[in-house]
Formats: structure tokens, sequence, C-alpha cells
């Protein structure tokens, strides 16, 4: 997929935790891309982990045990310690906000996938956040059956497909372990080198490879 003269090579940031890893410093380009793929892997075993634990509540009918996913955060914050440990990483001490992208992440999950019809109202934390916008769906009851209605959202699972109601869509692959998508239009914007912050309302930041990053509207 390309847009305004970029290839991308589509990471996002917490759907998007590429956004969250903390200001570059200078580092081998080798070196940092092997730092890189390390922290990704980390945390999307830590998503996993606390998804371990979401279910496994939902199985016993009881809250998520919190011993579960404190044993989940030593583990992702000893492996982000190891990584950094061996150097040459572009970014460091970030092990906080991934961490924080992640929790947004199996919130939105979790959330999207109730264990019994209700309405409810969704609020997810920044950086996923940006998926979805504040929720309220409803299920109303019909004689022979309920219709549930929910609003918009930019979150896709078709990578590399087309997506959303805006008309050009596109749904951008997610970081390896994420099991989500974000819908975007295909439109370069403001320079994001920053991260998400940089970024403005129902935007994300999506990095396009060789240090490059901008912010994407989300398709909904």
């Amino acid at each position: 997929m390309t847009a305004s003269g970029h290839r991308w090579a589509l990471v996002l940031p917490t759907v998007a935790l590429v956004a969250a890893l903390g200001t570059p410093t200078a580092a081998p380009a080798g070196i940092a891309k092997r730092c890189a793929v390390a922290k990704l892997r980390a945390a999307a075993k830590q998503n996993a982990a606390n998804l371990r634990c979401h279910w496994r509540a939902l199985v016993k009918g009881t809250a998520v045990d919190p011993t579960c996913l404190g044993a989940a955060k030593a583990k992702f914050l000893a492996s982000f310690r190891r990584i950094e440990a061996r150097g040459g990483c572009a970014t460091v001490d970030d092990a906080g906000s991934v961490e924080a992208s992640v929790d947004a992440c199996v919130g939105l999950l979790v959330s999207a996938l109730p264990s019994n019809p209700m309405t409810t109202t969704t609020t997810t934390s920044p950086i996923c956040a940006t998926m979805s916008t504040t929720t309220t769906t409803t299920t109303t009851s019909m004689p022979g059956g309920t219709t549930t209605t929910a609003p918009p959202s930019a979150v896709c699972s078709s990578i590399g497909g087309s997506c959303g109601q805006c008309g050009s869509g596109q749904c951008v692959a997610p970081i390896p372990g994420i099991p989500i998508g974000a819908c975007v239009e295909p439109v370069a914007l403001a320079s994001c080198p920053g991260g998400q912050p940089d970024c403005g309302p129902d935007e994300v930041c999506v990095s396009e490879g060789s240090g490059s990053f901008h912010c994407y509207a989300l398709c909904f």
C-alpha cells in the first residue's frame, strides 16, 4: 500500500506500540532493529499473557486474578531489562509506556467481547482509544430475538484490504501478536516523530519505515 510517495511498511504504534517506544537515541541501525524486534516480541507475549488471565476468569465466572496479571507484568518488565542491558536500542526506559499500550489494547478486546448481551459504555485509554470512539452498545429485545446496534469503529482485521465507510479505507497491518488492525485513509498528514501525541483526534501515528512517522486519519 502506498501513500504520498511513501512505501508503506506500516506498524501501528499500541495498535500502536511503536509510537510508545520513547524518544530515539543514536544507535547502529542493525542493532537498533534487533532491539525493536525483541521489544515488540515481549509486548506481544505480555498481550497474550494478559488475555489468558481474562479468559480464565471468564471461564471460572470470577474477577480477573491480580496475581495472574502481576506475573505477566513482572515477566514483561524483566524481559525489557534484559533487552536494554544488551545496549544499542534506539529507545530506552520505555517499558511503562509500552505496557500501558498493551493494557489499552487488551481492554479494547475484552470490552468488545462481552459475555452477556447488555447496554455498555466503554472508555479506552489514549492509544487504542484513537481506534474507537467512546462507545454505547444498545441491545434491544424484539420478538424472535434481539437486535444489537454498535457505533462505527476503526478496528479492522482484513489486513491490506479495504475497510470502513469513508470510501477509501485501508486496513493497516498490526504488530505480530496483537490481533487488531486500524482502518485509515491512505493520505499522510502531519509528521509525528513524537508518536501518538503529535496526532489529532481520530488520527493514528504510523511508522512508514526508515525512521519516518506520519499521522493518518482513521476511517470509521
